[in-house]
């Protein structure tokens, strides 16, 4: 399994690779890092990485990884050099690819407020105040309930099918164009 480092890594080298003006900061990188395992578990049945999301009271938070980072505080982590080799499974490159893409819009406080909207945060926070410190994990089951919930499949096509057809052609197994159509035009 890709550890949260690695993923981290990967998404500093892809935001190096754009004229993304705030960078990413600790605080950034952290909530991309929820986002990455959120998707994984929903779309690919298996999460990311194997280190623990916390509830922390600025939104998720991957303790080792935020401590690898935490000397550069508000301010944009330079890229590692990662080049893009980082994570070596192409079907997890895809998935950050496709997190990178779809967040990078968010800057490190849009993406604080966005996930302290989500159920996986705002329900392991549930009892606690606003200020409070937390080092409650956020679990697995949480995160792939919300993000499943979070899939859209226009025309009845449903995401991880598409993810499980890419995994098994990175394996080498194939099928024919036939067999692809019946198993993604089918209903559910």
């Amino acid at each position: 399994m890709t550890s949260a480092t690695d993923v981290a890594q990967h998404l500093l080298w892809l935001a190096s690779r754009e004229e993304d003006g705030e960078g990413v900061s600790n605080l950034r990188l952290q909530k991309l890092l929820y986002y990455v395992q959120g998707w994984s578990l929903a779309l690919r049945g298996k999460p990311a990485f194997g280190e623990r999301i916390e509830a922390w009271k600025h939104g998720p938070v991957v303790p080792d990884v935020y401590q690898q980072c935490t000397r550069y505080g508000y301010n944009p982590i330079p890229p590692l050099p990662d080049d893009g080799k980082t994570v070596t499974d192409a079907t997890e490159r895809s998935l950050i690819e496709t997190v990178w893409q779809e967040y990078r819009c968010y800057s490190a406080e849009g993406l604080r407020d966005l996930t302290h909207t989500e159920r996986p945060w705002v329900e392991t926070r549930s009892d606690l105040g606003d200020d409070a410190n937390s080092r409650r994990s956020i679990k697995h089951a949480l995160l792939l309930e919300f993000f499943t919930s979070q899939i859209i499949t226009p025309g009845g096509v449903d995401p991880r099918t598409v993810w499980a057809a890419e995994e098994a052609v990175d394996r080498g197994e194939t099928m024919s164009a036939e067999e692809a159509r019946a198993i993604l035009f089918s209903d559910p």
